[in-house]
């Protein structure tokens, strides 16, 4: 299947389109599947771009980056920003999921050390955090601990700061996609 001058891996259009149904995008899934089964180009509205950039910000099909470029350099400018905005919060999500680990591994009269979850992917901060400070930040999806000045006010909100981390609480994209991969974790 083509998009464009692009050639997409048939192993990565059964992911994409498993990730367009739980999104509820049933239309797409079904325009993508077509097109694949049919060995066609994937014809796509402007209206197709956002959930389709959506999904690959939140899935992991790394065969479909450059199909991700392709789309969202065609994304109309306010669209751009709101995907700006999911991949950040994407980007906090894969820390938190670290984070995650290392607290399971971590012994419960230790101090956790965790990493910073701010939305730069090439943060290696780590915080130190008791485990009631980490369970607290933990109890609602859409707060996250970053080091301090890391918190990036386009995407959420400081509600807490010491010495060590801030902890801060999603706003707008932020919030959906926090919930979404939260909840998608929580799905057997």
């Amino acid at each position: 299947m083509r998009y464009g001058d692009l050639e997409l891996p048939s192993r990565a259009i059964q992911p994409l389109i498993a990730a367009l149904e739980d999104m509820g995008e049933q239309r797409l899934a079904h325009k993508v599947d077509r097109a694949h089964r049919e060995n066609a180009e994937l014809l796509l509205g402007v209206e197709d771009h956002v959930p389709i950039l959506l999904v690959l910000t939140t899935t992991q099909i790394p065969e479909l980056a450059d199909f991700a470029r392709a789309l969202e350099e065609r994304a109309p400018v306010k669209q751009q920003r709101t995907l700006r905005q999911t991949r950040m919060a994407a980007n906090e999500a894969f820390f938190r999921a670290l984070n995650d680990r290392l607290e399971r591994g971590t012994p419960d009269a230790q101090p956790l050390i965790v990493l910073c979850e701010c939305a730069d992917e090439d943060c290696t901060k780590r915080i130190e955090l008791a485990r009631a400070e980490y369970e607290d930040i933990r109890s609602d999806p859409a707060q996250f601990v970053v080091a301090p000045s890391h918190a990036d006010p386009e995407i959420e909100r400081v509600i807490n700061r010491t010495d060590r981390f801030e902890m801060v609480r999603k706003v707008g994209v932020g919030v959906e996609v926090a919930t979404r991969l939260e909840n998608s974790k929580a799905s057997p």
